[in-house]
């Protein structure tokens, strides 16, 4: 945290500068953990070893590479949609320009689209294994888009006011959170039934379920449920 705060918060909102910044941290974290693990010492100044660990990443590091990662900081998504979108985004331009054709397929043969999917699988994930108690919270979806939208206020806010109202907002979450969500332990001694059930519910209906033999799930809930854990 402390490398974080001399590096990241101290000069936020980083702009051009965020790989630079985050370089810094990386190096300060990997000095840190050297010293404390070779020598036991977690007090002493780490200032020269930073640099050097500064150094040989920011050289070894090839300008291309430097060039799509400042890219890709430009436009921090805010929303999982967002991130959603800068994949597909980077792998049409970098990977596979017919990217679209291969989501396509992949979203008939789950009768659903990619954004869709991930979010019936978190809602399942906090309905399932967390006891949550305020109803206007998804639990971790809300974690991921409060942290999305700090991080891209972080990196691109236009001021160090900005910086600090995002982070009220994301430790507000963080109170509620605690306040309000606990772990469904059953649930969790028990996941595999749970992912088993999911798995099953989830490709009801599209062309995945009809690929597998019908005998396959009712055999493996059977097992699963002979292993039940009750608290």
């Amino acid at each position: 945290m402390d490398c974080i705060e001399k590096h990241v918060l101290a000069a936020a909102p980083l702009g051009d500068e965020a790989l630079d910044k985050f370089l810094h941290v990386g190096a300060c974290v990997a000095a840190k953990f050297m010293r404390s693990c070779m020598y036991n010492d977690k007090y002493s100044d780490t200032s020269r070893e930073e640099y050097e660990i500064y150094e040989e990443m920011n050289r070894e590091i090839p300008s291309f590479v430097k060039a799509e990662i400042n890219k890709v900081l430009a436009q921090f998504p805010r929303t999982m949609d967002e991130v959603y979108e800068l994949i597909v985004s980077t792998m049409r331009e970098m990977v596979e320009p017919e990217i679209d054709g291969y989501i396509a397929m992949a979203e008939g043969f789950i009768g659903r689209t990619i954004p869709e999917a991930i979010d019936e699988v978190l809602a399942w994930q906090e309905e399932t294994f967390l006891i949550n108690t305020d109803a206007t919270m998804r639990p971790s979806r809300d974690a991921i888009e409060f942290a999305l939208e700090n991080m891209h206020t972080v990196i691109n806010g236009e001021t160090g006011l900005d910086v600090c109202k995002s982070g009220e907002k994301l430790m507000d979450f963080v109170r509620r959170y605690k306040e309000n969500v606990s772990w469904n332990l059953v649930a969790f001694f028990n996941l595999a039934r749970e992912v088993a059930k999911f798995a099953k519910e989830f490709i009801s209906g599209n062309i995945l379920y009809r690929l597998i033999p019908p005998g396959a799930y009712a055999g493996v809930l059977y097992k699963l449920d002979n292993l039940e854990v009750v608290l």
